[in-house]
């Protein structure tokens, strides 16, 4: 049991020493907006957010324990025209999207839209990305194509995480987590020096215990669905040989057991009754055929090398990871009837990536360089068996499939930043990158791998090989002290490949790369003497080759499948700001207005004037977000902080082809938070998500051409965090 260990280590925690906590807050004495730094950029030193001339969001890891967030797919609904939305069918994959842009399918040969990554390691997959907040330094998360300085080119974006790593200095964080459907669990941070300024380890254990959040109505006393435990063990190593330079080690186990996706029907109710003879659950409740389970674990190591050598940072990040999925008798239809029950599905990957860059500046600090080289390798194994039953006089289908794939990626990349003239600069930068992917795929059809053992691959050695240049080009101009005004142009794309479920026995054709020209200009400021900050952007995204996730009907009944379908423009405008009008009270808002639409899509049968009819999937016009933060003494050693976030979303298409006109309806969302810290060591917080108790779902997809289902998200919950340093 998860739980077993995680006790155990918890009560090994208890002869470690810390600092105080008060160390990590914001101080009530403090006066306007506070400093926010990234390291995503990859210079030679850690920046301040606001003089880095791109549309990113920063979340720091102080703002997140204090807000009693849970995860990352939390953050997404507070930050401008991003959502790091979780899929249902493997709890933990990241379906990601921004601006306009997101995947929506758990096909493992389909590329991520928006790249993770973590403590400098790129994920190759979407599985496992979805990462419990814990112990974290920063989030930071980049809007638009990030085609020059990331391992892997992202026509979305890039969200890049930083765990806490060891300082040198003795600490200890204790946490426990009681709320509302069973939920418990605790976490611990404890680092200590072993030996002096040369050596310090750090360890983060984090549990979390889970009840079900839905009632199963296909089951004597309704069963509850959503249940979830999980546990991750990072511990960390500071080497420090010289005084500079610095080796970091991290590692992390990570495993979780749930009861699997838990799915509802947005069909109408009397398309489901006639078309496939079950009527939808409705409201909260779920009808599964069985109840399903998903196991999932993954380990990782990075080692990251700083030599600072004065004017050039030389950095050396080596990472290797391992991840296993297996999910058995998900039901993803959401119906009483046994429509689409996936009876199996196993995933398992590892990846092993290598950078090495230069990072510094010359010319009395006229001009700022990175430039480096980078690896990456990757091998995964798919496999599944579904179920299909199309009404309720058909016999069951029986659909089996596998894939394999080897796939590598190399790169040389590099940046500039030039001062033309005082306070003006130009950035020039660009990126090659390599792409090749071998895959060996066993169609998926009737009677086929129906066990893993008789699962013969029916097409071996194809080959898929991309050559790609990521230009960008740009220009920053410091028009005041606290006011930096850009322009950026850059190109990004995502690596073609072959479709994994691929139901045929003729030959797999490939698809190719997606491409993006990005236009950005933007403005951030600090005015009224950092009581006020304020940053605005304006984009236009041109695709071509837009990848496409279509349903289509072959003889192993409906399959998803990546086509290059489409060309697309997506433009809208963003802003962010925090005003502090007094000490101690903050207000948060940020907004997005977003223009998408099709300028082509091949391959389905739509004329031009239906095409240009077409909704972008899952690109809400409207975003809006709102948060007030106030903080007041109470005494010498205690202080309150009470945080009340809203969100709102509007309405978007639910699938590709805007399946039978249907849209995931506008959301409304409110949390708020309260923290007393009842001295420098203790705090207390009672916090409520999801208060005005809405219904709605994650992600939507097709299973059917007239069956779409979604994941629901948790209800109205509550809960008490507490919090010990010393």
């Amino acid at each position: 049991m998860i739980s077993r260990y995680a006790l155990q280590i918890l009560l090994y925690s208890s002869a470690l020493t810390s600092a105080a906590f008060a160390q990590d807050a914001s101080s009530v004495d403090e006066q306007g907006v506070a400093e926010i730094v990234v390291t995503g950029t990859k210079a030679s030193a850690a920046q301040r957010a606001q003089d880095v001339p791109i549309a990113v969001s920063v979340v720091s890891g102080a703002a997140i324990d204090e807000q009693s967030v849970r995860d990352l797919t939390e953050l997404g609904y507070r930050l401008p025209n991003i959502r790091l939305q979780p899929t249902g069918l493997n709890p933990g994959h990241a379906s990601y999207s921004m601006r306009g842009i997101g995947g929506n399918t758990s096909t493992p040969s389909d590329e991520p839209v928006v790249v993770t990554v973590l403590d400098g390691m790129v994920l190759g997959t979407s599985v496992g990305a979805a990462f419990q907040t814990f112990d974290l330094e920063a989030v930071e998360v980049f809007r638009g194509p990030q085609g020059v300085l990331f391992g892997k080119n992202a026509t979305g974006g890039v969200v890049n995480v930083r765990t806490r790593r060891p300082t040198g200095k003795s600490e200890l964080s204790l946490r426990g987590i009681f709320g509302s459907y069973d939920r418990y669990g605790g976490a611990f941070a404890a680092e200590t020096p072993l030996a002096g300024d040369a050596f310090a380890g750090r360890l983060a254990v984090i549990y979390d215990h889970q009840g079900g959040f839905f009632k199963d109505l296909s089951f004597p006393g309704g069963r509850v669905g959503g249940a979830a435990e999980t546990l991750t063990i990072r511990p960390s190593l500071l080497i420090r040989p010289a005084d500079n330079l610095d080796i970091n080690i991290i590692g992390e186990h990570f495993e979780a057991k749930s009861d699997g996706g838990v799915f509802r029907t947005l069909s109408d109710e009397t398309i489901a009754t006639s078309v496939f003879g079950a009527a939808p659950c409705v409201g909260r409740n779920i009808c599964r055929t069985e109840k399903s389970d998903s196991d999932q674990d993954s380990q990782h190591i990075i080692g990251e090398i700083n030599l600072d050598l004065g004017d050039v940072l030389l950095t050396s990040i080596t990472a290797y990871r391992k991840l296993s999925l297996a999910n058995k008798n998900v039901d993803a239809d959401g119906t009483e009837a046994p429509i689409f029950l996936f009876r199996r599905l196993n995933f398992d990957q590892d990846q092993f990536s290598q950078e090495v860059r230069a990072a510094g500046s010359v010319l009395d600090d006229k001009l700022s360089f990175v430039a480096g080289l980078y690896y990456f390798n990757q091998n995964w194994l798919w496999n599944e068996l579904r179920e299909i039953q199309l009404n309720p006089a058909s016999a069951v289908l029986s659909v089996g499939g596998k894939a394999q794939q080897q796939h590598t990626s190399s790169a040389i990349f590099g940046q500039l930043d030039y001062d033309i003239l005082p306070g003006l600069s130009l950035v020039v930068g660009g990126r090659y990158t390599d792409e090749k992917k071998v895959m060996n795929v066993s169609s998926l059809l009737a009677g086929n791998c129906l066990t893993i053992a008789a699962c013969d691959f029916d097409f071996t050695n194809l080959v898929f090989k991309s050559g790609k240049f990521s230009p960008k080009i740009g220009l920053e101009w410091q028009a005041a002290e606290n006011a930096l005004v850009y322009a950026n142009f850059t190109r990004g794309f995502r690596a073609g490949g072959f479709n994994s479920r691929h139901a045929s026995l003729v030959m797999p054709e490939p698809y190719d790369d997606e491409e993006v020209k990005a236009y950005e200009v933007g403005i951030k400021s600090e005015l009224f003497d950092r009581l006020l900050r304020l940053n605005v952007s304006a984009f236009r995204n041109e695709f071509s080759g837009l990848q496409r996730s279509i349903l289509e009907v072959t003889p192993a009944g409906p399959v998803t499948v990546v086509r290059n379908a489409a060309s697309a423009v997506i433009q809208g405008v963003e802003a962010e700001a925090s005003v502090a009008p007094i000490r101690g009270l903050r207000f948060d808002f940020s907004g997005s207005y977003t223009d998408a639409g099709y300028k082509a899509f091949n391959g389905v049968g739509l004329t031009p004037a239906q095409v240009r009819q077409l909704d972008l999937e899952r690109a809400p016009e409207w975003t809006f977000a709102a948060g007030v933060n106030y903080e007041v003494q109470i005494n010498n050693s205690a202080k309150m902080t009470a945080t009340v976030n809203y969100s709102y979303t509007s309405d978007y298409a639910a699938s590709t082809l805007n399946l039978l006109g249907f849209r995931v309806p506008s959301l409304n969302l409110v949390d708020a938070n309260i923290a007393v810290d009842l001295s420098d060591h203790l705090r207390l917080s009672l916090y409520g998500k999801n208060l005005t108790d809405e219904i709605y779902g994650s992600i939507t997809t097709v299973q059917m051409p007239l069956l779409l289902s979604e994941t629901i998200a948790p209800p109205r919950t509550f809960g008490v965090q507490i919090d010990y340093r010393f």
